[in-house]
């Protein structure tokens, strides 16, 4: 391997004006070290700097800035960085920067300045550790004459100085290494384009890096560390064969092998080359090498298809998960990473990919648990939802959270883990600000797709799926309806282990006789490819609950009632839920035999304590500590409202079926605000009040 060792040369001048929150115009000698803005103006002497490579020239390449730098990223201290505007100058040479807020003292009394180019390239930095977490694309796409300009990062130090400075001398360097690669004896046959050229090393050199400014404990200035997003694979995108440029991490690769996989329209070539000992990418020089190509036969392309129909959803099917979204979507899930899956870059062509590189994960469809819905294996395991957050994980074990539902109802497939215990459940996409990833969600993030791998799977064997709940509670009376879905052509076959208990229709309807259990088994016969089916749903039929009215005074402590006032026409059940700020709402019920006719909820349940003689307290049912009350302040005891919480006019008198506050202040009389709410009044109300307690069966 030939390496140019000559140090990347240009020139650059950056400027920065900043102006005070007085808009005030400052000399530019005077030095501000209070905390206030100053103009501080930023140049860059005669160094290394970015962003597109000259013509070589005496061995040397000079870098230019480009209209497409926008920003970067300028730091003082340590402390947190602000993005700065790029102008560069008419020849590119130069650049001026402008923040876009002012830079101020930290009134440290030693001040040193920091930059990073591109601000693109920025994800974050530590203020504990001091870091820069940088991300060198692994997906490049390079010009005839330079590498991707996402990813030639750049950085300066300046000096350090007591004062807080009217001017700054930044000199850049390149933090990225780079190569330059040719395929010597390559051919391709007429009609036959090159698409790609993978380069995977046995160690990472791109993706999302720890970058260390200044020394730090055990760190070095200017030393890179791999995070859990860095990769071994660089992608690049180019239709050249010759002279095709990349970035990377400076890294050691003497005496390791890197793969080449070049990818066309008829398919791809692959050849491993070992780096000669000794050798490495170092940040700032570029690495040119060849690769003799003589005798790489090429390998007809791998395409995977994306997936519209679930009958495509066969047994032993290849699939990978691809991203689906409008925007930054060009990647598929990739090897597990920690409590994800990483994200490899892959090239849409139409509905097809072809040829992933190998940093693609591959999956291979099956039964699920109960050998109903479906599973993805990836060699001896299951991905699975294990649940505790947004995890994404691989398990040994085939069960409810390695089983996965898949819905094609929508514009994209819905995959959800059938997991009984997780939360998060929904096989989902997040770019993450460049740092992509697969892994579940409640709800939100982006679309994704499954593409199959041309002509895998069992044509003749389509995993078929019952969905049905697990478990359905039912009330005696009140039928209730499976809703089961099946992708087979065969009809569903309903049967009650316990018809005494309940029965089912044969469209799914479950009838419940009697309080009690059984288990609800749906089943399809093997039709054609769908194959046979059994599913079974665990139903618990409880006898229904009945509110009876009855007097007050026979009400016991651990009762549950609901409180129906009445203004003449209509009866409304008083809600528990208005707290402390706002009247009890009235919840419209029905009256029949002296019974509630139709549901009760929650939010109109009630206990009590006290008798006819003390007054009766109306409790929250649920807690105790809470009360219905007239609200009172500090100096009034008149107030009207009715509140729910813990205030002192809490004993009611109940006499003629009418509610009145009980206490030594203005008497309230508990009536109605419209059909609204009810309230406390001085003047006396027509309203009229009943109480339904719950029976016990």
């Amino acid at each position: 391997m030939k390496k140019i060792t000559n140090i990347l040369f240009a020139t650059a001048l950056a400027a920065l004006a900043m102006v005070s929150c007085q808009k005030s115009v400052k000399e530019e000698n005077v030095i501000e070290n209070e905390g206030i803005e100053s103009p501080i103006h930023f140049y860059a002497e005669n160094i290394t700097t970015k962003t597109a490579f000259g013509a070589l020239s005496a061995g040397q390449y000079p870098t230019l800035w480009t209209a497409n730098d926008t920003q970067v990223k300028l730091q003082q201290n340590l402390a947190a960085p602000v993005n700065a505007s790029v102008s560069p100058s008419v020849d590119f040479t130069t650049a001026v920067f402008t923040p876009a807020s002012p830079i101020k003292s930290d009134g440290s009394g030693s001040y040193t300045f920091y930059a990073v180019s591109p601000a693109s390239a920025f994800s974050s930095f530590s203020t504990t550790y001091k870091d820069w977490t940088l991300n060198v694309a692994a997906s490049q796409t390079p010009s005839a004459s330079s590498v991707d300009e996402s990813t030639q990062l750049l950085a300066a130090t300046s000096s350090t100085t007591s004062d807080f400075p009217s001017s700054v001398g930044f000199s850049f360097k390149h933090l990225t290494a780079y190569g330059l690669i040719s395929l010597s004896n390559f051919t391709p046959e007429v009609g036959e384009t090159v698409s790609s050229i993978a380069l995977t090393s046995s160690v990472e050199w791109v993706g999302r890096w720890y970058w260390y400014p200044a020394d730090f404990e055990s760190h070095s200035a200017g030393e890179w560390v791999a995070t859990a997003s860095s990769s071994n694979t660089i992608t690049i995108n180019t239709s050249s064969y010759t002279n095709v440029w990349f970035a990377c991490v400076p890294v050691d690769l003497g005496g390791k092998n890197i793969d080449v996989v070049v990818t066309t329209n008829k398919g791809t070539y692959s050849k491993t080359i070992t780096i000669p000992s000794g050798k490495k990418f170092e940040a700032g020089k570029i690495a040119t090498f060849s690769i003799n190509m003589s005798g790489i036969t090429r390998v007809s392309p791998v395409v995977y298809n994306l997936i519209t129909d679930p009958d495509e959803l066969t047994v032993g099917s290849k699939v990978i998960i691809v991203a689906n979204g409008a925007t930054n979507a060009d990647y598929a899930a990739g090897a597990q990473s920690g409590s994800l899956r990483g994200a490899a870059a892959v090239t849409k062509t139409g509905s097809t990919i072809i040829s992933p590189s190998a940093s693609v994960s591959v999956f291979t469809l099956g039964r699920g648990s109960g050998a109903n819905f479906y599973s993805f294996a990836e060699s001896t395991n299951y991905l699975t939802a294990p649940g505790g957050g947004n995890n994404v994980n691989v398990s040994a074990t085939l069960d409810d959270a390695s089983t996965w539902k898949i819905d094609f109802s929508g514009s994209s497939p819905a995959i959800s883990s059938t997991s009984t215990t997780a939360t998060q459940v929904n096989l989902r996409y997040n770019y993450n600000s460049g740092n992509p990833r697969f892994t579940c969600y409640a709800s939100g993030q982006d679309d994704i797709a499954l593409y199959k791998l041309e002509g895998s799977g069992d044509d003749d064997d389509i995993i078929t799926y019952i969905d049905i709940p697990s478990t359905l509670a039912a009330t005696v009376g009140t039928p209730a309806d499976l809703e089961a879905l099946t992708n087979s052509s065969a009809t569903i076959v309903y049967e009650s282990s316990d018809p005494t208990v309940a029965t089912v229709s044969s469209s799914g309807t479950v009838n419940p006789i009697k309080a009690g259990s059984c288990n609800i088994t749906a089943k399809v016969s093997a039709n054609g490819s769908y194959q046979a089916v059994t599913t079974v749903c665990a139903v618990t039929v409880s006898a229904p609950e009945t509110w009876q009215e009855t007097s007050l005074s026979s009400i016991g402590a651990s009762d549950i009632f609901v409180i129906v006032g009445n203004n003449g026409t209509d009866n409304y059940a008083m809600a528990n839920n208005g707290g402390t700020s706002n009247d009890p709402t009235c919840i419209a019920v029905t009256i029949s035999a002296g019974k509630i006719s139709g549901a009760v909820t929650n939010d109109m349940k009630w206990k009590l304590t006290g008798d006819s003689t003390a007054g009766y307290t109306f409790l929250l049912y649920n807690d105790a500590s809470k009360w219905l009350y007239c609200n009172t302040t500090a100096t009034s005891k008149s107030n009207n409202n009715l509140r729910v919480g813990t205030g002192d006019r809490k004993v009611f008198t109940y006499v003629d079926n009418k509610l009145s506050t009980k206490d030594g202040y203005t008497q309230r009389n508990i009536g109605f605000n419209g059909t609204t709410s009810f309230r406390g009044y001085v003047a006396a109300q027509s309203a009229t009040f009943k109480f339904y307690v719950l029976q016990t069966p």
